[in-house]
């Protein structure tokens, strides 16, 4: 999933999400590369350095490769977002 941290109307990750499911059967060419270098960053840096047990949710800005875990995708978010706001970011859920 592709979320940005600049705020939307309505704010907060359930916008981003909800606003990422209704479009989701119609992402660009862009947006499908982007997905795609977040899963190559994720299987080819990340999986492996990440304990089998843990928190769950994992939001990687994709041109630092920085990632950030948490319990849950608004802890994750708002830790990639101190860290490089208005920046859009590749969301993964390991349990997936």
């Amino acid at each position: 999933m592709k979320m940005s941290s600049t705020p939307t109307e309505g704010g907060g990750l359930g916008a981003h999400i909800k606003e990422w499911m209704q479009g989701s059967e119609e992402l660009s060419a862009t947006e499908r590369a982007f997905i795609r270098k977040g899963e190559k960053i994720y299987w080819s840096e990340i999986r492996h350095r990440l304990p089998t047990i843990g928190s769950p949710f994992i939001v990687i800005e994709v041109q630092s490769h920085d990632y950030y875990i948490g319990d849950d995708p608004q802890q994750a978010f708002e830790k990639a977002c101190q860290e490089h706001p208005n920046t859009e970011f590749y969301f993964r859920d390991r349990r997936e």
